[in-house]
């Protein structure tokens, strides 16, 4: 499924334009244009293809699971995967949840499989203010990669078992992600106000 939002002329959001139109808008180069895919089917992969100029092997990279963050230069585009972690409640395990993109000069696509928290986020972050578009497309993504770290940041202290250490959530982004890890190592993080002091474990996990 494809869904597109478009700062036209630096005034108009446009939403949802249909391929032509939006493939218009994205090679004007006068437009920031941001479309996501999500659960990409066959005919979505031949739209971005043809109308991004795809390398093949990015293709193949938005198609399989990348087991590590990946960044990779193009002539016209920047690609660049990533993960979320998130818990699964059933296996009682952390899972990494991939989110592809690929950066152009006026334009980022966003492919991921299953809703996406992030994308929901800043897709209301620009309806709410769409000229937070003028930033760029860099800047689309950026935020997307802080929406994505702000799910699984945690607060808590740590007791120690044995030869483990364990942390105890006590305030969370996302109070689902608890387990058991390694600390490769802790800071803490002040608030807007230089208060409400976070602290950040940076954990490892077997």
């Amino acid at each position: 499924m494809i869904s597109s939002l478009v700062l036209e002329g630096g005034r108009r959001l446009v939403k949802n334009p249909g391929p032509a139109r939006l493939r218009k808008l994205v090679r004007s180069g006068k437009n920031i244009v941001w479309i996501d895919v999500q659960d990409p089917t066959d005919k979505d992969y031949d739209f971005l293809r043809a109308d991004f100029d795809l390398h093949p092997l990015t293709v193949d990279d938005c198609r399989q699971d990348l087991e590590m963050p990946k960044t990779e230069e193009f002539s016209k585009y920047l690609f660049v995967g990533f993960h979320k972690v998130q818990y699964d409640r059933e296996t009682r395990e952390i899972e990494l949840a991939e989110v592809d993109s690929i950066l152009g000069k006026n334009y980022l696509v966003t492919v991921h499989k299953g809703e996406r928290p992030s994308v929901i986020s800043l897709r209301k972050r620009i309806e709410d203010n769409p000229k937070s578009m003028l930033r760029g497309a860099d800047f689309l993504l950026h935020s997307l990669m802080d929406y994505i770290i702000d799910e699984y940041l945690l607060k808590g202290k740590i007791t120690t078992t044995g030869n483990k250490k364990r942390t105890s959530v006590k305030d969370t982004f996302n109070p689902e992600i608890i387990t058991t890890g390694r600390i490769d190592r802790s800071t803490h993080i002040s608030g807007p106000d230089g208060g409400n002091r976070k602290q950040v474990l940076v954990m490892i996990f077997p």
